[in-house]
């Protein structure tokens, strides 16, 4: 994706090809829906999206952060990953929760300005309700993983590495990266210049492993 506005018709059906993933996008500051592929409409009951924001198309989703934690990603540059999140939305048959996957990174303009989010989701309730075994990777994660430009690596509660996507490989683990993986399976959340590292949780809360996020790899 370039970041520039407007979507070109010629190149959408290559991208969103009935992807599995929801795959959507929002431009500006209010994160008006500017594309979504068909996976979000199913996933969505099929109500209008294109041209509204995401306050005005998920109302229900008030209180739950998700505004938020997307307007901060707009705001810094900097994307987010949510494994196995639970949150409540309508698809359709009254509001549901749901467990879902998402990759959330920012878009650019070619001056480097952010100008737009898109999302890259996946619902895995039924997996979360089988309850894998630990230190699994689901493989809906690893298909979202490789379509995002950030290095992102998975690691199981002892720190061994699971998953790491290919912009992952090109970066060497440093003694302070190291070190954030072990506060991070003690349940302590780094964010640094260079990296964020987040705890990963069983349902009951204990630590299951550790999610490292890097910016955009050249």
């Amino acid at each position: 994706m370039t970041g520039e506005p407007g979507i070109d018709r010629t190149w959408i059906p290559q991208l969103f090809r009935q992807a599995e993933p929801q795959i959507c996008v929002v431009r500006g500051p209010e994160l008006r829906y500017e594309a979504a592929n068909e996976a979000v409409r199913q996933a969505i009951g099929n109500r209008p999206v294109i041209g509204r924001t995401m306050r005005e198309t998920f109302p229900e989703l008030e209180g739950q952060g998700i505004f938020e934690q997307v307007e901060r990603v707009y705001a810094t540059g900097e994307p987010t990953i949510w494994h196995e999140r639970t949150s409540r939305w309508d698809r359709g048959n009254g509001v549901e929760a749901r467990a879902v996957d998402v990759v959330i990174q920012p878009l650019r303009d070619e001056d480097g300005a952010v100008n737009g989010v898109v999302s890259f989701a996946v619902d895995v309730t039924d997996s979360v309700e089988e309850r894998r075994g630990p230190g699994m990777v689901g493989e809906e994660l690893t298909a979202v993983l490789e379509l995002v430009p950030s290095g992102v690596i998975l690691t199981d509660e002892h720190g061994q590495i699971v998953k790491a996507n290919a912009p992952a490989g090109r970066i060497a683990l440093t003694a302070a990266i190291t070190s954030a993986i072990d506060r991070a399976l003690h349940g302590e959340s780094i964010d640094t210049e260079a990296f964020t590292v987040r705890p990963l949780r069983y349902p009951d809360g204990h630590v299951r492993g550790a999610i490292l996020v890097f910016p955009v790899v050249a």
